[in-house]
């Protein structure tokens, strides 16, 4: 084996089964592969590897490349396993990927003892590592999109994130790698047709947006947004059914809806090939349009989830989302009319966030679910997560939740965390909490997750009167 790729785990607990195939580790694996390279991989979100076990891996495999590839969730299962690696096979080159290392790649390398960091796309920046380390150049790690660590420090030629320009250019991802009986997602119960062998899709990379709390932007955003052509993508969803028998689709893009231009050629493209199967994305309220959406809901558009965040103006501003309660209303009711799910993410805990902006949330979402009965409202009530480089962690920084000199790699005691990861927590958050945990532990699972509450619908809107006159 030439390289092991390696999706690193959890340590708060498995995933949901239902959660997408590393598909940045099978894109870079479907690269090196046409290049001549023997490829491995090790999905330890589902493999649940001990030392010995792993170790035993290693010593049959004896990689002479490590990719690790994790999150700011899984940040802290990876120094233990480069240290295994590195027990067992001493001579191997280590080299760390994916959003958080991308986002932080000095502190990472800091507390992880791995030889490099690739920052951005993985494909390219991965390929020339591999080729220089296995010809023996000495400048094996001179290369753009590459920070790595030597004697003398921790240093790179260029500190830009490498991207991928064409995405075209490059290959499918290499979906054979992994099981991916593993990972079938089953539709929510209420989509008109469910499906029983999922496969997951990305036709772009990134995100225009630059929301206040998430880390697509700083990994991927700006420049760093781009396409895949449509011909190709549907191309892609073909061999997907045709040769891997899948029955539905989840697009997986940050927001798939975001060009109406390439939405309607998607669809297009779809219906000239008689394409229809059940699909799954994410998409953004500001970008609903009936005409565009009818012509998505009849090539199979089932549900589409949009973050909302918050029902208060003043929350949807410091956030920078740049969507208004008219336009989520409007959203939603034309996905009633269409017959296509919307879900709604919300997040509680901004840092000037009180109890009245909750209550319009509420209120939001009980007018939502008045156009929409099985409207689903996903209430993350565990706190504003605080991700690498985002407009939160500057703001966690200058408030002082977070010190100047914070490591992702050290442990705090006095910072509130959640999943692993850091949350907005403050004297004015905890009063909001106090008064909204005791309502959502009441509440959300009865009334606002449910798919189909229609039998509740009254009940619900009792119940949520009495709560917000008490506020």
């Amino acid at each position: 084996m030439d390289v092991l790729l390696i999706n690193a785990p959890l340590s708060f607990g498995p995933m949901a089964k239902g959660t997408a195939i590393p598909l940045g580790l099978a894109c870079i694996s479907s690269y090196l592969k046409i290049k001549g390279l023997k490829i491995g991989a090790l999905d330890m979100v589902y493999e649940k590897f001990g030392e010995e076990e792993f170790k035993n891996y290693l010593l049959k495999n004896h990689p002479k490349i490590v990719g690790i590839s994790f999150t700011t969730h899984s940040r802290l299962k990876v120094p233990t396993i480069a240290r295994w690696i590195r027990d067992t096979l001493p001579d191997a080159h280590i080299t760390l990927g994916g959003h958080h290392v991308t986002s932080a790649p000095y502190d990472t390398l800091k507390f992880v003892d791995a030889d490099s960091a690739i920052l951005g796309d993985g494909e390219e920046v991965m390929y020339r590592l591999c080729s220089n380390i296995m010809e023996g150049k000495k400048d094996i790690l001179k290369l753009p999109g590459l920070v790595y660590k030597s004697q003398i420090g921790i240093s790179s030629i260029i500190e830009e994130k490498a991207i991928i320009e064409n995405l075209d250019s490059y290959p499918w991802p290499d979906r054979d790698l992994f099981n991916t009986e593993k990972y079938n997602l089953i539709f929510p119960s209420d989509v008109s047709v469910n499906a029983k062998k999922i496969e997951y899709l990305i036709t772009s990379r990134g995100c225009p947006y630059a929301c206040r709390f998430c880390s697509a932007y700083v990994t991927h955003g700006g420049k760093g947004f781009r396409y895949r052509d449509i011909v190709n993508v549907v191309d892609e969803i073909e061999y997907l059914i045709n040769e891997r028998k899948c029955d539905g689709i989840y697009i997986y893009d940050d927001n798939f809806t975001t060009n109406e231009k390439r939405i309607k050629e998607f669809a297009y493209e779809m219906r000239k090939r008689k394409i229809f199967i059940p699909f799954l994305c994410y998409g953004r309220v500001n970008s609903v349009n009936y005409d565009t959406f009818k012509m998505l809901r009849e090539i199979g558009l089932q549900s589409i989830s949009f973050g909302m965040e918050s029902g208060s103006p003043k929350i949807l501003k410091y956030l920078n989302k740049n969507i208004n309660k008219e336009q989520m209303i409007e959203a939603v009711r034309t996905c009633n009319n269409l017959g296509i799910i919307a879900k709604g993410t919300f997040i509680i805990g901004s840092p000037t966030e009180t109890l009245e902006d909750f209550r319009e949330t509420l209120i939001l979402i009980y007018q939502l679910k008045k156009i929409q009965p099985n409207f689903i409202a996903n209430i993350g009530d565990g706190g504003l997560f605080i991700y690498p480089g985002t407009g939160i962690y500057h703001d966690a920084i200058k408030s002082g939740i977070l010190p100047e000199d914070f490591s992702w790699f050290k442990d705090y005691p006095g910072i509130k965390i959640n999943y692993d990861v850091p949350i907005y927590y403050n004297d004015k958050v905890e009063v909001l909490f106090k008064g909204a945990s005791r309502l959502m532990r009441r509440y959300q699972r009865r009334y606002l997750l449910l798919h189909n509450p229609l039998q509740l619908l009254r009940l619900f809107k009792k119940k949520i009167k009495r709560i917000i006159n008490k506020l």
